[in-house]
């Protein structure tokens, strides 16, 4: 045999070790589910490899050379590393990746307060939240904003919402009260570039629709609840968006008048997902959640 490669096969180094600590071929092939003739083949090849002798055969059987003793002593600790590592191998859990992906704005509002919850449906999983939505990426629970991806079949209402003006308990002290729609006209108004419901809204709660004399234009509606709450206007805001902020006193609702409730959100899960039990156990938290906030909000 060439010994043009560093390490002997690694079979060889096995026969070898077996029948070395065992001193026999033939318990080294139980051991290790072989036949002797391959356990001594597997020995010959080392020996051819090294270019000694390992062993001294006689009709009674084999008893190790003293370059073969030496060679044993050598790799026993090897082996013994090799099966600790294997065992530690064994041992371990392995720790999938589950991937959730949603807009900016729904995971700082919606899905950030409840990530512990969720954490706990898949104590074995490492959680990704990610709000890149290029065409190319993927995940395994998605939160689609449905003024983008329309409601399709598989897609699950997960934030359904009326609208109506909202605006900081600081803005009021700055500005005076607002106690009817035509007062509007003289605060700044939060406007979005996309999915406006200003005019729709004035159209219920209104008969005159005057001109504004402020407004502030923003991207998307994160960005406009962010302003509201800092002070610095009236959005038309998303009533169960913001449950939350409405409840401990951040925002203030100024009028009874609402845009129909329409839907924000909704769950999209990645084929074959029932075949993920911790994916599944998300899943089931998420349409608890769901259900319980309509019971809160109807």
């Amino acid at each position: 045999m060439s010994n043009s490669l560093k390490s002997p096969p690694f079979p060889a180094l096995r026969g070898f070790e077996a029948a070395a600590r065992l001193q026999s071929f033939r318990l080294a092939a139980e051991e290790l589910c072989l036949s002797p003739s391959a356990v001594s083949h597997h020995v010959r090849q080392l020996e051819e490899f090294i270019g000694n002798p390992l062993f001294e055969r006689s009709p009674i059987g084999v008893t190790l050379t003293k370059n073969g003793q030496s060679y044993l002593t050598d790799l026993a600790p090897i082996f013994d590393a090799l099966e600790k590592a294997t065992d530690k191998a064994k041992q371990a859990k392995y720790r999938e990746e589950i991937i959730l992906r949603s807009s900016p704005g729904f995971s700082a509002r919606w899905l950030m307060p409840r990530l512990q919850h969720i954490k706990k449906c898949a104590p074995n999983a490492d959680l990704t939240l990610t709000t890149n939505e290029t065409p190319n990426s993927t995940a395994d629970i998605e939160f689609r904003c449905a003024y983008t991806y329309p409601l399709e079949g598989d897609d699950k209402v997960i934030l359904s919402s009326a609208r109506s003006p909202v605006c900081s308990p600081q803005y009021l002290a700055e500005n005076g009260s607002i106690q009817d729609p035509s007062q509007l006209k003289n605060h700044t108004l939060l406007r979005e570039r996309h999915f406006d419901g200003w005019n729709q809204w004035f159209s219920i709660a209104s008969s005159k629709h005057e001109t504004k004399a402020r407004e502030l234009w923003f991207d998307d509606g994160y960005a406009s609840m962010n302003a509201a709450e800092l002070g610095l206007g009236v959005q038309l805001g998303h009533l169960e968006f913001l449950a939350a902020e409405l409840a401990d006193g951040r925002l203030v609702r100024l009028f009874n008048q609402t845009v129909p409730k329409k839907t924000l959100f909704t769950l999209r899960m990645k084929n074959g997902w029932r075949d993920n039990s911790s994916i599944v156990s998300i899943h089931n938290w998420l349409l608890k959640e769901i259900h319980s906030a309509e019971k809160v909000t109807n």
